[in-house]
């Protein structure tokens, strides 16, 4: 990878695909480029480079990626929607910041489904439980309105909207 120093645009890394060339940001605000098919980690570096106006373009993207996530987060925190996650076959969870709030968790905590779905009451859970087995096998998805117990003991109703998504038929 060819390695040049960059202004930080955030901790954590991003990666882009710039015409077979993998990009990926560092917290450090060096950027390193490797072919496509080559690995990027902390300790591997290989020889090429990259075109300054593709590292621009990348930051450009970047903060306007970075903006656009801010306004979600704004708009979805006013109306008390959350945005939510469960992949499979390992069901993690990932979670936006209101979902965390409507279960009296601290964001960004560590999450449990099992510990999540003690939450949901009896009838919620079996009904929750029914119609996600039936989304997921006919990758459709469903609606339910469910009530649960947060984990600081209320008793609150929230709406559960999901969509099963697949790729190559899985």
């Amino acid at each position: 990878c060819g390695v040049q120093d960059y202004p930080p645009i955030a901790a954590g890394r991003y990666r882009a695909d710039l015409g077979g060339r993998s990009v990926a940001w560092w917290p450090a605000g060096r950027l390193h480029s490797c072919p496509v098919d080559g690995g990027i980690d902390d300790m591997t570096v290989h020889q090429s480079s990259l075109d300054i106006g593709a590292a621009a373009e990348i930051a450009r993207l970047q903060a306007e990626l970075l903006h656009s996530r801010k306004i979600f987060d704004r708009a979805s925190e006013a109306a008390r929607i959350g945005v939510w996650e469960c992949t499979l076959p390992d069901e993690a969870l990932s979670w936006t910041d209101v979902v965390f709030d409507l279960f009296d968790l601290p964001r960004g905590c560590t999450l449990d489904r099992a510990q999540i779905l003690a939450c949901y009451t009896e009838a919620s859970r079996e009904a929750l439980t029914r119609l996600r087995g039936q989304a997921i096998a006919e990758r459709s998805g469903f609606m339910l309105d469910a009530e649960i117990v947060t984990f600081r003991g209320r008793r609150r109703w929230i709406r559960v909207t999901a969509t099963v998504d697949s790729e190559n038929g899985r």
